[in-house]
């Protein structure tokens, strides 16, 4: 009798050690049962596919398939098969060398365990009883059910009659397993059936969804307690307004009708309420328009941040054609983010940067970027007013002012816009300055 191909497969893929078959580019042409039930993989997640695409953190093992490509002679576990021409056709790689899966089965962290589909634990390895308590003469001598929670034992059961039958591979099944010490731990599975066996790895996850329920509620907490800020903001504003109307209204009324028979300081108090009464209309829309920053959701698109600067800038110098001021844009600086959002905070920091150097005889607003380590740092510098640094946890708050308004203008809310911009897009702003010697504003996106 002569073997077939077929046969050969079979022998093959049966063979006790843990091999696969690679072609000259590193792609799986073949692997054996022992090799998918110690890595956890199935055949179709497998075969056919590049080696370093299934495995990608494996430098040693590439570098020494590459060797073997070069020398077309063994190396290590690497064996090449070569052609009557002497070039390489297949590789046949050894996952590991005599003995070293019993060592890494006992000193895994991972939960490593051989059971069969009769129910019970046919081999295990020490971090079974680091998580759980039970030697494992404990937990040979029962059923694996006997060590559930009750409502896991019936989808536990079907998993494995799911295995048994139809040979699935089991990827991230959840149940709850007893501790010796009381209570229980939650653990991940990943199982592979093998003839009447299951090659399975278990974690403990416990302290992860634990964690996952904590960060869950502390975002539904946080989104009620925004949700909540704005319509108190909506709410304010809203009720603010009408009592404003009135006392303005009246105002300009005495204003127009009274102003004959009023003296020089009547009629003067009359402005200052008309004057206040439109200030407190801008704080209020100001206030508003915060509010809607939270609730406006992100459009993600390319964003020219220089062309977008230029364009601030023209706008400034036509407005005040007086004025002599030097702007020094750095071309080309491009982020991700919403384009909207993102000319509201450049809009308030060069408008904050042309405000604060209004009274130097030469002013100037330089736009650029740093390449730090992990991010770029787009910044806003100008050579104005400036402020005192002991003082900078007060700059992004709401209606937080370190001048006076006598000295410069402002709601107080621009910054704060700027803040809650960049932090939306996942962002952070800080700024440094000296008080007569100009401020930088810095931001990542």
């Amino acid at each position: 009798m002569i073997l077939d191909s077929t046969d050969f497969q079979r022998l093959f893929e049966n063979a006790p050690g843990l091999y696969l078959v690679l072609s000259p580019d590193f792609t799986v042409l073949a692997v054996t049962e022992s090799y998918l039930a110690t890595t956890l993989t199935s055949r179709d997640q497998i075969l056919g596919h590049p080696l370093f695409d299934v495995f990608p953190d494996n430098t040693n093992l590439k570098d020494s398939l590459e060797l073997v490509l070069k020398e077309k002679k063994p190396n290590g576990l690497n064996v090449p098969i070569l052609n009557s021409s002497g070039e390489i056709d297949y590789i046949i790689h050894e996952i590991t060398p005599p003995g070293g899966l019993e060592t890494f089965f006992n000193v895994s962290l991972d939960m490593l365990c051989i059971s069969s589909f009769d129910g019970y634990f046919k081999k295990l390895n020490p971090a079974f009883k680091d998580t759980l308590g039970f030697t494992p003469e404990e937990l040979y001598s029962k059923s694996y059910l006997d060590f559930l929670h009750p409502d896991d034992v019936e989808i536990t059961k079907n998993e494995v009659i799911r295995q048994q039958t139809k040979g699935y591979v089991v990827m991230n099944f959840e149940n709850r397993y007893r501790c010796k010490e009381g209570g229980y731990k939650l653990l991940s599975w990943k199982s592979v059936p093998v003839g009447n066996l299951m090659y399975a790895v278990a974690r403990d996850i416990t302290q992860i969804r634990k964690d996952e329920l904590e960060i869950k509620a502390l975002n539904e907490r946080l989104k009620a307690h925004n949700e909540d800020m704005e319509m108190f903001s909506y709410s304010v504003s809203h009720d603010l307004r009408a009592p404003l109307r009135c006392m303005m209204g009246f105002s300009k009324i005495l204003l127009e009708d009274m102003s004959n028979k009023l003296t020089p300081d009547e009629i003067e108090s009359l402005q200052r309420i008309c004057a206040s009464g439109e200030r407190m209309g801008v704080l209020i829309n100001a206030l508003l328009g915060l509010a809607r920053l939270n609730r406006r959701s992100i459009q993600v698109e390319s964003v020219n941040l220089s062309s977008m600067v230029q364009n601030i800038a023209d706008d400034l110098r036509k407005a005040s054609p007086d004025r002599i001021t030097d702007f020094d844009i750095a071309k080309d600086i491009t982020v991700k983010g919403d384009c909207a959002l993102l000319q509201l905070a450049m809009t308030n920091l060069i408008n904050n940067a042309w405000k604060f150097t209004s009274k130097c005889p030469r002013s100037k607003i330089e736009f650029g970027i740093l390449k730090a380590e992990k991010d770029q740092v787009v910044y806003v510098r100008d050579n104005g007013a400036g402020f005192d640094m002991r003082y900078s946890h007060r700059l992004f708050g709401p209606f937080q002012r370190l001048h006076s308004e006598e000295e410069y203008e402002g709601t107080g809310i621009g910054l704060t816009t700027v803040q809650r911009i960049i932090h939306r897009h996942g962002g952070k702003v800080w700024a440094e300055s000296m008080p007569n010697n100009g401020s930088t504003f810095y931001f990542t996106i």
